[in-house]
């Protein structure tokens, strides 16, 4: 092979790598939102089940309205889920690579603090549900 085809050959290299990486590296950050949005609903799963095992219903009003709260709680995850996905499908692709990782970091962090205020709040909600009189209704969400 002549230089001049070597030359050539890594040049087209080059270009279809950088043409492809912004592919990859999108579809990397998709299964890591997934893989993060997995572990975040198996956390409200967990908690839900060790709050009731701690404190078990003590009617079947009691039981259904927790169940209710614990599907809506479940049901309002999986829509902040979907509105993130859609948020970084919008995002444009090909910032410039430190920009991209800075923005990486600062969504990273975000996600951490969302998914622990999200966790208090639902363990609130559970806390207050809990120590509802059993005739009382259920107050509006």
């Amino acid at each position: 092979m002549s230089r001049h085809s070597l030359i050539h050959a890594a040049v087209i290299a080059l270009t279809l790598h950088a043409q492809l990486a912004p592919a990859a590296d999108a579809d990397v950050q998709r299964m890591l939102q997934q893989r993060e949005q997995q572990q975040m609903e198996l956390r409200l799963k967990m908690q839900q089940q060790q709050d009731r095992a701690i404190r078990p219903p003590s009617d079947p009003a009691s039981d259904f309205r927790l169940r209710q709260l614990e599907r809506d709680q479940q049901q309002r995850q999986q829509q902040e889920f979907d509105m993130d996905s859609r948020e970084a499908a919008s995002r444009p692709q090909g910032a410039p690579a430190g920009a991209e990782r800075a923005f990486r970091d600062s969504q990273a962090g975000r996600a951490v603090r969302k998914d622990a205020e999200q966790e208090q709040r639902y363990r609130m909600e559970r806390s207050i549900e809990a120590a509802r009189p059993a005739g009382e209704p259920a107050p509006a969400r």
